[in-house]
């Protein structure tokens, strides 16, 4: 089974949709422009003037790269903190306790975190994780990010303290184990929590589904974060090894546009959606299943993973779609 690890390739999300963000090269000339727009920003964030995605991403990265010291620093600003945690829990995702190698980056060079460094982190990931808990008492209906997220938390949670060593007889019940591995899923679905704003900031909504043979297939909020909370990120804290994960090659920025091209291929050959029962295929060799529910006439995508290469002796029936895709059937 593939593991893929939180990565800073994870970080990055798609280009800026305002092109005035966008770093065109190292010249004089283009160090000018960026500066004006790092300074315009930070005239509308002191003006007390909401900052968009975008804005507050461009922002961060002005800091991060900033030599001048009447910019600040990043705990100055408030706007910040969200791509603060984003960049700093994917360098900690696998080990939150602080005895792990930790890596960082600074004038495009990695380096190692000296201890001083680990603590502010974990400090700042502490602060973070203890306000994401407050605020997912307050979750409003209409945020379906924040509810699928949430069920995905407790979904968790729930297998977490069913496992053995956590359980009410478990000998790590209230360990420090026990709420390093607590905290990771938390932390992930804060992740997560943000990564699906992105997501649905840079998402064109039309691209978000498609219609074949007069049947509209879609891709939402809770595909997205069943997807990438189930299937991406994995890490040593908590996490279910019965499942199977994406490799990178697939950026989970782009998994609608994979997952709906893939489905169009295979209901414009005939094939009728299955509501309830896995859709099996290989696709350019490896083998994957995906689910769909109906609600209201539509089919939601509601799960998609790579199955492990050994469960193809499974399936006796193999129909060839092109030369990438073939359907699997038991």
């Amino acid at each position: 089974m593939e593991e893929v690890i939180p990565t800073y390739q994870f970080y990055y999300a798609p280009s800026f949709k305002d092109k005035k963000l966008i770093f065109r090269s190292t010249s004089l000339g283009e160090n000018d422009r960026s500066r004006k727009e790092f300074l315009r920003i930070k005239k509308k964030l002191l003006d007390n003037q909401p900052l968009n995605i975008e804005e507050k991403k461009f922002f961060y990265m002005g800091i991060r790269i900033s030599q001048i010291p009447e910019d600040g620093l990043i705990t100055d600003y408030e706007e910040c903190n969200d791509n603060h945690f984003k960049f700093t829990y994917l360098a900690y995702a696998r080990d939150l306790t602080g005895g792990g190698t930790y890596m960082n980056v600074k004038n495009g060079k990695f380096y190692r975190r000296e201890p001083e460094e680990i603590q502010s982190d974990l400090l700042f990931l502490e602060k973070c994780y203890e306000k994401w808990k407050k605020d997912l008492e307050n979750i409003q209906p209409s945020d379906r990010v924040l509810v699928f997220i949430n069920q995905e938390i407790n979904e968790h949670l729930k297998v977490l303290k069913g496992q053995p060593d956590y359980n009410e007889m478990g000998f790590f019940r209230k360990s420090n184990k026990y709420l390093f591995a607590e905290k990771e899923i938390y932390l992930r679905a804060k992740w997560l929590k943000l990564s699906a704003d992105e997501f649905f900031f840079y998402s064109d909504p039309e691209k978000l589904s498609i219609e074949v043979n007069g049947r509209r297939i879609k891709f939402d909020e809770r595909s997205y974060v069943h997807i990438t909370y189930r299937h991406y990120a994995v890490n040593n804290q908590g996490v279910d090894r019965g499942k199977t994960y994406h490799s990178i090659e697939i950026n989970h920025y782009q998994i609608h546009q994979h997952v709906l091209k893939i489905l169009k291929r295979i209901f414009s050959n005939g094939i009728e959606p299955m509501i309830n029962t896995p859709i099996n295929f290989l696709y350019r060799g490896k083998p994957f299943e995906i689910y769909l529910i109906e609600e209201a006439g539509v089919f939601i995508v509601i799960s998609f993973y790579p199955l492990p290469m050994e469960d193809l002796g499974y399936f006796s029936v193999k129909r060839p779609i092109d030369n990438e895709l073939v359907i699997l059937r038991r």
